[in-house]
């Protein structure tokens, strides 16, 4: 999902030739982007916390684990912030970083 949603976003600049055709930032659509506006942000958080799991041994991994996670957090609260005061027509239903919660 991660890499669906760099695909998403290399795309938004391009046309169907693969052509750059434009520097100016869009608001992205499908994949997660229907629910959330940080997915790259909300997949970082995922796999760090499955490998939080796979090493549940391994103490010192957990607080990597947490920094990603504050760390990626608050870069999808200042993006999401972003896009609103950047575009007026911004999906209202698009969550930060929690599809249908936060």
């Amino acid at each position: 999902m991660q890499l669906h949603s760099n695909f998403i976003l290399a795309k938004l600049r391009k046309n169907k030739d693969g052509a750059v055709v434009s520097y100016s930032h869009n608001v992205p659509f499908h994949g997660l982007f229907e629910y959330i506006s940080n997915p790259l942000q909300f997949t970082e958080i995922l796999m760090y916390f499955m490998l939080s799991l796979i090493l549940w041994r391994a103490s010192t991994y957990h607080y990597v684990t947490f920094w990603v996670a504050v760390n990626q957090a608050e870069a999808a609260y200042l993006s999401h912030q972003w896009y609103h005061t950047t575009f007026k027509d911004y999906p209202k239903k698009r969550k930060t970083l929690i599809p249908f919660i936060w």
